[in-house]
């Protein structure tokens, strides 16, 4: 399956990248923080395999913020029972 994809290239002009060709889905030229030049809008034919399926890559990213996700309760959780553990051991005068 062939599709055309449509772009903008720059040149940049920022001390950081100065030279740089960048390519951008709009133009940015005039943009106040943007200080790229635009060099010409181009199209690009991009042939996609028939069988092309994004969910496999999609499920391997849910599945990596899920493991993320876990981790970062584990930790809440382990911290919030260190806390329990603590004002368990207080012994309070009355």
């Amino acid at each position: 399956m062939k599709k055309t994809l449509k772009g903008f290239l720059h040149f940049s002009a920022e001390p950081w990248n100065y030279g740089e060709l960048v390519l951008r889905h709009r133009d940015y030229t005039g943009e106040t923080d943007m200080n790229e030049i635009l060099i010409r809008e181009i199209a690009v034919e991009i042939d996609i395999p028939d069988n092309f399926d994004p969910r496999p890559a999609q499920i391997k990213a849910l599945e990596a913020k899920q493991k993320q996700a876990a981790a970062a309760f584990q930790t809440m959780n382990t911290e919030i029972m260190r806390q329990i553990s603590q004002l368990q051991a207080l012994e309070v005068a009355v």
